[in-house]
């Protein structure tokens, strides 16, 4: 589970996320597959499963939307390795 949040830069503080989207990659971004998001507590989480992918990098993409509608997206190239 790989938890999904949002910080303001100095003087700004997001509202409360509406909606949080997480893909993943194995190929660098060439393909992606979309994470399973849940809210919980006001809390969200994306389910990444890396059921057959021993041994690859993952380039992880975020897209959160908070209450005023502000959004944000992000990815992180290789973000991390499979063992």
């Amino acid at each position: 589970r790989i938890t999904l949040s949002a910080t303001g830069h100095a003087g700004y503080r997001p509202g409360e996320l509406t909606s949080a989207k997480l893909s993943y990659s194995y190929d660098d971004g060439k393909t992606w597959t979309s994470a399973a998001t849940a809210r919980r507590d006001g809390r969200w989480t994306a389910t990444v499963d890396h059921s057959g992918a021993q041994g690859k990098h993952v380039t992880l993409k975020a897209e959160l939307t908070d209450a005023a509608g502000n959004s944000v997206g992000q990815t992180v190239n290789r973000a991390y390795d499979v063992r």
